[in-house]
């Protein structure tokens, strides 16, 4: 799902292979990778949005890991527009386990 408001990914299954050097023996999605998906899904937003000529440039991001995410479950992660005002624009978003749990939130303003 991609508009130029917000945009959702398909769910994905985490693979152990994404976990290894976690934690030993808790194969856990590192929150360091939902944050970079999360990221990515705001970036396709601003293209939306403004068209591929557009650069931009991490200005803030507040972090915030409420759950883990484990090998074997499916998450999906979600970013909306929130304002722009002309030289940032912020993104608000999460990381959600398809059977709802909450792995993670965002908030993130890009710099153009």
């Amino acid at each position: 799902l991609l508009s130029d408001e917000c945009a959702e990914s398909a769910p994905e299954i985490i693979l152990p292979g994404q976990c290894a050097g976690h934690f030993a023996g808790f194969p856990a999605l590192p929150v360091a990778v939902v944050m970079q998906k999360l990221s990515a899904i705001a970036r396709l937003i601003l293209l939306q949005r403004f068209g591929s000529a557009v650069t931009c440039a991490v200005q803030r991001a507040e972090v915030a890991a409420s759950d883990l995410a484990w090998a074997g479950e499916s998450v999906v992660c979600r970013m909306v527009w929130r304002r722009d005002d002309g030289i940032d624009t912020v993104f608000e978003g999460s990381a959600t386990t398809t059977a709802g749990v909450q792995v993670g939130e965002m908030v993130l303003t890009l710099r153009r």
